[in-house]
């Protein structure tokens, strides 16, 4: 653990998603010392409850866009074919979507895990 907080005391993480499996990863990152960010949909209830477990808006809790962009992912594009290069899925496989709504949920659907809570 240690090494890993040396590694990224300058960084900021950003747990995308607040659903099944954002609490649990960004509550852990966050008791243990690391700078983190939720980014989540606005007026959900995944929103509110990021906001009752102690994330803040506007300082550790964003909208998806914003949280990626506070990690270096300047575009939706960007992030998607990052998150696509780790994943090894092909652009066929989640192209031709232009929000990242509907590419989180098509990337969800094609790994077969949630990544972003359905609408």
């Amino acid at each position: 653990m240690e090494k890993a907080k040396e590694v990224l005391k300058n960084e900021t993480i950003a747990v995308i998603g607040y659903g099944i499996q954002g609490p649990g990863q960004g509550l852990n990152l966050r008791d243990n010392g690391f700078n983190v960010i939720v980014g989540q949909r606005k007026e959900s209830k995944t929103w509110d409850k990021a906001v009752a477990d102690g994330w803040i808006p506007g300082e550790t809790l964003f909208d998806i866009e914003e949280a990626a962009e506070r990690v270096g992912y300047t575009s939706v594009r960007t992030f998607r074919r990052a998150f696509l290069r780790i994943e090894g899925i092909t652009p066929g496989q989640a192209g031709g979507m232009d929000s990242l709504d509907e590419q989180l949920e098509t990337l969800s659907d094609a790994l077969g895990i949630p990544i972003y809570p359905p609408k």
